[in-house]
């Protein structure tokens, strides 16, 4: 029987891969159009790897120039 071991999806302009690497599970963020990965983020759970690679991308987005809304 052959399990998931590997995960990927887009979040905030990254891709997200998370697969096993055992005995840990082990994260990589590419931003969207590059070949080059951010990481490893590693964690002893899939959640924690996902969580460590997400403080990542939020603290870089957050970096990013705030856009003004119209109005106010």
């Amino acid at each position: 029987m052959k399990g998931q071991r590997r995960r990927s999806w887009v979040y905030r302009g990254w891709t997200v891969m998370v697969s096993r690497s055992v005995p840990k599970w082990v994260a990589y963020a590419y931003r969207l159009g590059s070949s080059k990965p951010e990481g490893p983020f590693v964690g002893d759970t899939p959640e924690q790897a996902v969580a460590a690679v997400q403080a990542f991308i939020n603290a870089d987005y957050d970096d990013e120039p705030a856009q003004t809304s119209p109005g106010g």
